[in-house]
């Protein structure tokens, strides 16, 4: 699948949102079930954002990693990550297509918000990469066919299911945020029925039955 080119880097984004409460709301779900997973154990982030997410994951006593491949985008949320006081967090300049890392160096590996840019041939490579760091589960976050807006401009708004096509050669689960704190504030405040704005994917590394 071809997607829409974009001249704009994610350092030059002007909708990010730098207030840690905030960010942690809209994925509370997914950053707890992170946490569960990552106690006491160190983890990966793929794509570093503003770097919120790795701060309230530090919090928990989880030594954390995040790459991200723009430079400036590391030193943004390196900067984030000193003014909110994270904990064991270090950013590492590096494309998850090929990871500076040893084989299981990582009980878990996260990412929000990243996967829905990418063609389908660059998420298979991302995964099969990341398998190779971790030893444990890995988790993404991406925007649902829920969701209603493009906001960088080339985001695949996908069904669950569509996910789980994608990455049909690993073992793969993926589903609809069961608590969905920016759809249900949204809907709520329209009168609206809420519907979940994003979805979980939920990939194992541990061997099974799937073809690889």
């Amino acid at each position: 699948m071809r997607l829409k080119v974009l001249k704009m880097s994610w350092s030059e984004y002007e909708k990010w949102s730098f207030n840690i409460i905030k960010d942690v709301l809209a994925h509370l779900q997914f950053l707890l079930y992170c946490v569960l997973l990552g106690l006491n154990n160190k983890a990966l982030e793929i794509g570093s954002g503003t770097g919120l997410q790795s701060c309230f994951i530090s919090y928990f006593g989880i030594e954390v990693i995040s790459i991200d491949r723009d430079a400036k985008v590391a030193k943004i949320a390196s900067k984030v990550s000193r003014y909110y006081n994270s904990k064991d967090l270090s950013f590492v300049v590096a494309d998850a297509r090929y990871l500076p890392f040893r084989e299981k160096t990582f009980a878990l590996s996260f990412s929000q918000g990243l996967l829905e840019h990418l063609n389908n041939e660059t998420i298979v490579e991302i995964v099969s990469e990341a398998k190779n760091a971790v030893k444990g589960k890995m988790l993404f976050s991406v925007p649902s066919n829920n969701f209603p807006d493009q906001d960088f401009g080339n985001e695949r708004l996908l069904y669950p299911r569509e996910w789980k096509t994608i990455l049909a050669k690993f073992s793969v689960r993926a589903s609809y945020y069961w608590f969905d704190f920016q759809s249900f504030k949204n809907s709520i405040g329209k009168g609206k029925i809420p519907k979940p704005w994003h979805a979980q994917i939920d990939i194992s590394t541990k061997r099974s039955g799937v073809n690889r």
